[in-house]
């Protein structure tokens, strides 16, 4: 999930990194602005926004968000009727400064289901149900037919997870690089790097997944077909 987190401080330095630790891919604003106008032109997920007695005031600055987006605000001190005003002012949801990240975590995919933006974890795609392979974020790994799993670093999952997003086309080498590294400095050498070991390492594996580079646009995740099993044809 492509998540961006508004606030500065050590509140926003922690949940950064408990996202980054679930395997989200996570950036960092500190105005509420700066939000709405990143979601209005890059594909984000999700708004995160630590607001210190004015929660309302983010949603509205978020309400023309894409409808796709979900909004969460973190809200201290977490005043009942503040955070009552936030969600009628558009949030989707209004925790207090002393939410439990396990909850946030999973209400977030909650939300997502509901736009009907992912199904329950683990992550499945038509092309890999055929071939028998899954995509893990719980384990963070891509587990194959016989149940064999390849772990995977952080970025090679989200690496897996933002080309079956959009499997059976090309992702642009930009919008890899802003779903993979994030905040981090990273450029087109990061990147191949990145799609060269895990090529290795899904070709020593000997599955029908490749990573196809298509020079000067991006990289696409094929399922070679004539490597998964076909139904078998019913004799008349």
């Amino acid at each position: 999930m492509r998540i961006l987190c508004v606030g500065t401080g050590g509140r926003a330095g922690y949940l950064t990194a408990a996202l980054m630790e679930a395997n989200h891919s996570v950036s960092s604003v500190e105005r509420i602005v700066d939000a709405a106008y990143l979601v209005a032109i890059e594909q984000i997920d999700a708004v995160i926004a630590l607001t210190a007695g004015d929660p309302a005031d983010a949603a509205r600055a978020m309400i023309a968000r894409p409808e796709h987006t979900v909004l969460v605000v973190i809200d201290t001190p977490g005043d009942q009727d503040a955070r009552i005003a936030a969600l009628y002012a558009g949030a989707d949801v209004c925790f207090t400064g002393h939410y439990e990240y396990a909850e946030l975590d999973a209400r977030l995919h909650a939300l997502w289901r509901e736009a009907g933006q992912s199904e329950v974890d683990p992550v499945r795609t038509a092309a890999l149900s055929a071939a028998g392979m899954t995509l893990s974020r719980a384990t963070r790994s891509l587990i194959g037919p016989g149940e064999v799993a390849l772990a995977l670093t952080r970025r090679e999952y989200l690496l897996m997870e933002c080309l079956l997003r959009q499997s059976g086309t090309v992702v642009q080498r930009d919008d890899l690089i802003a779903y993979v590294f994030g905040d981090a400095d990273a450029d087109g050498v990061s990147l191949q790097r990145l799609v060269s070991a895990l090529r290795r390492r899904i070709t020593e594996s000997g599955w029908c997944l490749r990573l196809d580079t298509v020079p000067r646009i991006g990289y696409s995740l094929v399922l070679e077909a004539e490597d998964v099993p076909q139904a078998p044809v019913q004799a008349r």
